[in-house]
């Protein structure tokens, strides 16, 4: 028993000499900046409010994941693009989505430069993000318009959760947004208390949001947040990574599992209370569909056709233009190719044509 007990303490002496090590080797490396992708390794195995504090310390630099897609910045500075000097614009895209919808709009802008198109886009931005934003841009839009609401497969996980930081744990990007749920054939909505950077950085808020947060966010989990001191050690960054990835799993497979949250019930109540909100204000409501690559996402098309064919939205559902299951139309971040967004676009445009006509 001695020897057992004096291998065990050995084993934690060498893991800890280890450990102090790699914390110097990849101080090294980072401030020479050298083997990025060796340091970004163990980087994301930091904690949320580990990660969330690093970012905070580079507010004001350029695509600071903390300054991301907070409402209140997207509604104060919108991305609003004009036609060329002496173009008429034949019609205004108001757009609520994320880079994948984006990209779509820039194709489509290059190939019909007589559009002026005001995009707000929020990193991996889930349906209830998409349509929150949409819901508060809805005074700024004008007769006319053209609008455009975007749903991405790889996101829908997002529906039970108030922030990207509690079911993005690699890139836990702290933007905030409400939680719709189909009850009794109304939307039921529970907004977080934090809206804004401003609140996020309220130390007066700290507690009820941690609280409301492990209580009412179905893709919170301690092991993505708690013990954050922890982060000073390579070694337990990589066992939170692991733990923390397979908890975000779990829930995932939960979310998803029938009956455990109305998925296509919400998806379908936010369709008909978009076009109905869109139609009062004389605009017209289209609908992106975007599959990721991954096999394992939910079917959008499948499980939004009924709520689009009923309410009569227009829709480009990627799929149906280019498979989902072709590695070769995507870039090593996940993207589509800027060929196949070429190919979206040109899809989106002829949904155009009838309105361009008659405006």
């Amino acid at each position: 028993m001695r020897r057992f007990l004096k291998t065990l303490g050995l084993t934690f002496i060498l893991l800890a000499i280890l450990d102090l090590a790699a914390v110097g080797v990849l101080h090294v490396l980072k401030t020479q900046k050298m083997l990025g992708s060796l340091t970004h390794f163990f980087e994301y195995g930091r904690s949320v409010p580990g990660k969330h504090a690093i970012w905070m310390e580079a507010l004001g630099q350029p695509n600071n994941p903390m300054e991301a897609g907070w409402v209140d910045q997207l509604l104060e500075a919108p991305n609003l693009r004009a036609p060329p000097v002496g173009t008429e614009p034949s019609l205004t895209i108001r757009s609520y989505g994320m880079s994948f919808s984006a990209n779509i709009l820039h194709a489509a802008v290059d190939r019909d430069p007589s559009l002026a198109w005001d995009l707000h886009t929020a990193p991996t931005a889930p349906p209830n993000s998409v349509y929150h934003v949409a819901l508060a841009d809805r005074e700024f839009r004008e007769q006319g318009d053209v609008v455009v609401l975007a749903f991405l497969s790889s996101a829908l996980v997002g529906m039970p959760s108030f922030s990207n930081r509690t079911w993005n744990f690699e890139q836990p990007i702290p933007f905030t947004y409400p939680i719709y749920r189909a009850v009794e054939d109304e939307l039921s909505v529970k907004y977080p208390i934090v809206s804004s950077l401003n609140e996020e950085q309220d130390p007066a808020l700290n507690r009820l949001w941690a609280d409301q947060l492990a209580e009412h966010d179905a893709n919170y989990s301690n092991y993505a947040f708690a013990w954050p001191l922890l982060d000073y050690s390579p070694f337990f960054r990589l066992v939170r990574r692991a733990f923390a990835s397979l908890a975000q799993t779990q829930s995932k497979q939960v979310f998803e599992k029938e009956g455990e949250f109305p998925i296509q019930e919400t998806l379908h109540l936010i369709i008909r209370d978009f076009s109905q909100m869109v139609r009062e204000d004389n605009q017209r409501p289209i609908v992106f569909l975007i599959q990721s690559r991954n096999p394992h996402d939910l079917n959008l098309i499948q499980m939004t056709r009924a709520a689009l064919e009923e309410y009569n939205v227009s829709y480009v559902a990627t799929e149906e233009h280019f498979s989902p299951n072709d590695i070769k139309g995507f870039m090593a971040d996940g993207h589509y190719q800027k060929s196949v967004d070429d190919v979206f676009a040109q899809a989106f445009l002829e949904l155009l044509v009838d309105w361009r006509a008659n405006p």
